[in-house]
């Protein structure tokens, strides 16, 4: 009799360990995949940031360039054929101008110089990017129109998002600087 009720205590306690023991792996096991997913994402997440930020980059240097060969190809001389010539150019420009020294619109609207940090520095005489939250971002090109004279475009592009996306530029400060803006 006593070695039935051991029998039966051997065979309810192995199923009764067995259970727990694949209790506990399941729980470490849940918990690395876990961990491997999460490291999963964080790998992707930041590729993809990667590339979108190199995408982003390529962009607004393609755009930046583009902008400074269409002021070196069109000159500085008409600024009527300048804008007209940026606004047949396929690239979805929506508005284009010259702008002046603090701002002062030559063609196209004028900007406010505290609003747009990178109006500043193209008037120095620097490729810029500068973003304002609420209005977009703004690349702005230095012109020259005379070794010591600065003149600056703008460029404004409108993403799905709704992002208006500016370019502009403008000229060194301690001379007559001109600017020229355009949007998407």
């Amino acid at each position: 009799m006593r070695k039935v009720l051991s029998r039966q205590a051997v065979l309810l306690i192995f199923p009764i360990l067995f259970l727990i023991l694949l209790s506990v792996v399941g729980v470490l096991l849940q918990q690395r995949i876990r961990t491997m997913f999460h490291t999963y994402v964080e790998q992707e997440v930041a590729m993809n940031t990667d590339m979108l930020a190199n995408r982003l980059d390529a962009r607004f240097g393609a755009e930046l360039m583009g902008m400074e060969n269409l002021i070196q190809v069109k000159g500085t001389d008409s600024w009527e054929s300048l804008l007209a010539a940026r606004k047949t150019d396929g690239t979805g420009i929506k508005r284009m101008g010259v702008l002046a020294h603090r701002g002062r619109a030559i063609v196209g609207d004028s900007l406010k110089v505290g609003d747009w940090d990178g109006i500043r520095q193209s008037f120095q005489g620097h490729l810029a990017i500068s973003y304002a939250r609420g209005k977009g971002l703004l690349l702005t090109v230095p012109i020259h129109r005379r070794p010591r004279s600065t003149i600056r475009r703008t460029t404004s592009f409108s993403w799905p998002t709704c992002i208006r996306w500016m370019a502009r530029s403008s000229a060194s400060c301690r001379h007559r600087p001109w600017m020229a803006a355009s949007s998407l």
